[in-house]
């Protein structure tokens, strides 16, 4: 059983959506894109580190289809909120995956700000360019993205677990949980 109630740091989270009802979404979400796919296509599945690792995992583990994984390391927020900049940390390999059918997996998407840049850097070189989040903030959003997929719309709610943390905690949670005061 979760707990319903959690202390990360200065601040007090609540129960929001249990590990049984993301695994149900995130397979579905797996099998959703299979069919969006040629059956001769091999995507490479590209999760945003650091927010995306978890549900990075689960969803390649439920793709039913070869498939090949890279990583990219970008970052817009400072503590609880996006800076408004983009920083990259890692790039994807340009020459190796020219042409090539690339899924963003992104864990959270608010402002759009990271999408919006790396959507635009991919494009230079991949074939087709997939985006799959786990969470929407739709009603945040500042910069146009398309979202191809998304598990869940959700309000301007502040989220940890899964994934998501806050000030570095809460990544390991099998659970989301909201701030209490963001309600």
């Amino acid at each position: 059983m979760a707990d319903n109630t959690i202390r990360l740091h200065d601040k007090t989270f609540i129960l929001y959506k249990h590990s049984d009802e993301i695994l149900s979404r995130v397979r579905e979400l797996a099998r959703e894109l299979k069919e969006l796919l040629p059956d001769e296509t091999i995507p490479v599945f590209v999760p945003i580190l650091k927010g995306a690792f978890v549900f990075a995992a689960d969803f390649v583990r439920f793709f039913k289809g070869p498939c090949e994984i890279d990583f990219i390391k970008a970052s817009s927020y400072t503590k609880d909120k996006s800076s408004g900049e983009l920083t990259v940390h890692v790039s994807l390999d340009d020459v190796k995956w020219k042409g090539r059918t690339i899924v963003l997996l992104d864990g959270i998407v608010d402002t759009g700000l990271t999408l919006n840049k790396l959507v635009a850097d991919i494009n230079k070189f991949a074939g087709k360019v997939f985006v799959v989040t786990l969470f929407d903030k739709h009603k945040e959003r500042k910069h146009n993205v398309q979202l191809d997929l998304v598990g869940f719309k959700i309000p301007s709610l502040f989220i940890v677990g899964y994934g998501m943390d806050y000030r570095g905690l809460g990544r390991n949670l099998p659970h989301v949980y909201i701030h209490k005061e963001s309600l």
